[in-house]
């Protein structure tokens, strides 16, 4: 398994908490019924049809027509298109092949014809972004888009879950391929390119995307090795002494972001982890690791001041804490979380309860 835990799976299978079976049955029950969707379903600007484009975020119309960025305040055009769909499939997917291996497998099926519907149909998506996060007005994305695809890892998940399950070689070889395509765009294409040269969390998380993606399309070697290089670079480069992603500071958001980009680590690490590598306890030249970004920013979500700009935000439980608080032999990371709010079920690793308990 690329992310999950074997073991912990098998653990929570047989003391699930009643609530927690309930709600993902009624969540998985809702899911069951979605219709498929295909990104022709959804026409925007790019000439090919298949390819899946979205809006920046951040980007909003002033009065002279243009479209200024105004950092941390979400535009909700943004929100609508294949980005939106993409969005719900990765929830939908997510619950239902969770409720297929704690509950009955005709929610794996499921969970396998939407993916089916949404990649390898003859309507599929292409696997590229290069219509990603345009500037609306604009019929081209912009390498930032790359960010659109950090809850895809999610779906890797799903499809860990429904190989446990049911056994369905042509949808496994296939959503192989795809991805396995998808990684090599993400590793080769001019925005991946253009991303690395910015150094912040998108390129990150489009470090870790590439790394779940090609070990689970497997026979890319290269590019997961390069990816572990690209971790121990980042690491090295783009945190501070005390931990800290010093690319994040001038965002309206830094505390979020440097959190955002310490999941992607933490994903990156526990990817690596279950390929043998250990990545949760490398040191860099300068004897920068992981874990001190998790005792940097934890004591922020602790109550501590950010010296930095931060927009009014409502933190969330993350599962990076719990998992690292595992690999690191670190329980008072799991504390960090305790004052926080639940956190969603579409959260990076899925949800909560999986790692620790939480309804």
């Amino acid at each position: 398994m690329i992310l999950l835990d074997y073991n912990i799976l098998e653990q929570k299978k047989n003391t699930l908490d009643k609530k927690v079976f309930k709600k993902l049955q009624k969540k998985a029950d809702e899911a069951l019924y979605a219709k498929n969707e295909t990104i022709l379903d959804f026409p925007g600007f790019p000439k090919d049809k298949k390819d899946y484009y979205s809006l920046a975020a951040y980007y909003h119309k002033s009065p002279d027509g243009k479209y200024i960025k105004h950092d941390g305040i979400y535009n909700q055009e943004s929100r609508n298109g294949p980005k939106d769909v993409m969005s719900r499939l990765t929830d939908d997917v997510l619950i239902l092949a969770l409720a297929g291996y704690f509950i009955d497998k005709k929610y794996s099926a499921r969970a396998a014809e939407r993916l089916s519907a949404w990649f390898l149909s003859p309507n599929g998506m292409n696997p590229n972004l290069i219509y990603a996060q345009a500037i609306p007005g604009n019929d081209i994305g912009r390498p930032a888009g790359i960010i659109d695809a950090h809850h895809w890892i999610n779906i890797i998940t799903a499809i860990d879950l429904i190989e446990l399950v049911i056994t369905d070689n042509k949808f496994l070889t296939e959503m192989k391929e795809w991805f396995g395509k998808f990684a090599d765009w993400l590793h080769t294409s001019d925005n991946a390119n253009n991303v690395r040269e910015i150094g912040n969390n998108i390129n990150a998380w489009r470090n870790t995307a590439t790394l779940v993606f090609a070990l689970f399309a497997g026979n890319r070697d290269k590019i997961v090795n390069k990816c572990y290089d690209e971790f121990k670079d980042i690491l090295e480069s783009k945190t501070d002494e005390q931990g800290c992603f010093v690319s994040e500071l001038d965002r309206t958001r830094s505390l979020h972001y440097n959190l955002f980009f310490l999941d992607a680590m933490a994903v990156a690490a526990e990817a690596a982890y279950n390929q043998g590598i250990d990545l949760w306890h490398y040191f860099s030249p300068t004897k920068k690791n992981i874990e001190n970004s998790f005792d940097f920013l934890g004591q922020f979500l602790m109550g501590k001041p950010w010296p930095y700009p931060q927009m009014t935000e409502e933190f969330k439980k993350r599962n990076s804490f719990y998992i690292a608080a595992v690999r690191l032999n670190r329980p008072d990371f799991i504390d960090i979380n305790q004052g926080l709010v639940d956190n969603t079920w579409h959260a990076h690793l899925g949800p909560a309860w999986l790692w620790h308990g939480e309804h």
